[in-house]
């Protein structure tokens, strides 16, 4: 070899070298485009460091080296795996399957009553609001949607600040929907402190702040809407709790429905408070009647049900009736007082037994037994306060739940007014009206479904 062939192969070595430390210096720099339509306001991408590492080795694994050409054919497909430089457009949210977005006029006015105990009651905002509706009665809808349908209905918070505080007369007296089913009650409502604040904030306003039966209705009130969510609870099976229809309750399965037991054990202790007044009962009729009534309990508290809430209050007021005729001296005196001298008057005795019974067919920590225990704190003649708040707490739960317009409700109320008369008489028929009315329609004028809603 020459020294000519020498100078071209050491020419040719050193252009290689020069070709290879470009094409490596190439992976940090930009190549030139002095010779293509090169517009100097277009950012440069560096496609090998852009694209996802998986796109990458799936690209390199096809083609490990691909010339110049095949790069600039394949740069639209591969542009397309890169993060785009544009504001990227908001996503839809996905709704849960089988919810709907909208509800037609008969869904929201069936929420009106729950809907305006959170926003005006509770005072809650749009979005807390939202929330409770959405999780605990799988109602979803947007806040503009509340805002469109407060506005229709009239409920505004500036209002609000100037009505009196909204109680069972008031809750009548408005316009609301039919009765509905039972909604499933999560157990996690029965943590709900701002609810629960609130109701006993409203049955809990007759007493001074120092008194000390305050703790004892407190408590009370707060076991009781224990039990009652307890009972309502469907529980993760969705089958396991008590639901209701609109015109009865309805057991879960392997339970049967006691009402038919309640109410004649109910009617006997009205019986009995009647007898106690005659002056001629002196073959003791009052205490036989009344002892036939007590001795039926050990079959009712076998299981939960609602119909303890129903009937247990109108049953207390009846022996307290009893017990004002039959032991007069222990009027002024707890009943927990007179049971240390085992003195206690016949209310006392009845809650007694009562707990008892609880604690050996259910649980001892169930919270009748602790409502109960609570109640046993006020003398025979302070008792009548607890009852009533009780009960108008019971109405309301049942109300919120049931409708306004559900039997359950209507015999509850109409109970209640016996005892604490309210201006209700020009809402309380109409409303025993519509759902005779329904019920003639559902089962028949002559039907016994139908007929025992007038003996209510």
């Amino acid at each position: 070899m020459d020294s000519m062939e020498l100078d071209q192969h050491s020419e040719f070595y050193e252009a290689w070298i020069c070709l290879q430390s470009t094409a490596e210096s190439s992976e940090v720099s930009p190549p030139s485009f002095e010779f293509a339509a090169y517009q100097p306001e277009t950012p440069f991408i560096d496609q090998r460091r852009a694209i996802p590492t998986r796109v990458r080795e799936e690209t390199q694994t096809l083609s490990p080296t691909p010339s110049q050409s095949q790069q600039s054919t394949s740069h639209d497909a591969v542009s397309s795996a890169l993060p785009s430089t544009s504001k990227p457009q908001t996503a839809l949210k996905k709704g849960r399957p089988g919810r709907k977005a909208e509800h037609d006029e008969r869904e929201w006015l069936s929420k009106k009553q729950i809907l305006k105990t959170l926003y005006l009651d509770e005072a809650k905002s749009l979005s807390a609001v939202s929330k409770v509706m959405d999780n605990a009665h799988g109602f979803k809808a947007s806040e503009n949607m509340y805002k469109k349908k407060f506005a229709a209905w009239g409920f505004f918070k500036n209002q609000s600040q100037c009505r009196p505080v909204d109680s069972i007369t008031q809750v009548l007296s408005g316009t609301s929907g039919r009765a509905r089913s039972a909604q499933s009650l999560p157990q996690k409502q029965f943590q709900d402190s701002e609810k629960l604040a609130y109701r006993l904030d409203k049955h809990l306003s007759l007493l001074a702040p120092d008194d000390p039966r305050l703790a004892q209705l407190e408590k009370m009130l707060f076991n009781v809407w224990g039990y009652f969510m307890r009972v309502f609870d469907r529980g993760s099976d969705g089958v396991s709790g008590w639901t209701g229809d609109f015109f009865s309750l309805n057991p879960p399965k392997d339970y049967c429905d006691s009402s038919g037991d309640w109410k004649p054990v109910s009617d006997q202790c009205h019986g009995a408070s009647i007898l106690v007044t005659r002056q001629d009962d002196t073959n003791g009729k009052c205490q036989k009647t009344l002892h036939k009534a007590l001795s039926l309990f050990d079959k009712l508290l076998q299981k939960k049900d609602p119909w303890m809430l129903v009937y247990i209050w109108r049953i207390i007021l009846y022996m307290r009736g009893i017990a004002f005729r039959l032991e007069p001296r222990k009027t002024e005196v707890s009943s927990l007082v007179l049971a240390r001298n085992r003195d206690d008057h016949l209310v006392g005795n009845f809650l007694t037994g009562i707990i008892g019974l609880i604690k050996i067919s259910l649980d001892a920590e169930d919270p009748m037994v602790y409502a109960l225990e609570s109640l046993r704190f006020f003398c025979l003649q302070d008792i009548k306060l607890p009852v009533e708040r009780v009960y108008q707490l019971c109405i309301d739960l049942f109300m919120d739940y049931l409708g306004n317009f559900h039997p359950v409700v209507l015999s509850m109320t109409g109970h209640f007014l016996k005892y604490w008369p309210g201006k209700l008489g020009e809402h309380v028929l109409p409303s025993y009206d519509k759902v005779v009315k329904s019920a003639e329609v559902e089962f028949g004028l002559c039907d016994e479904r139908t007929i025992s809603l007038l003996t209510e």
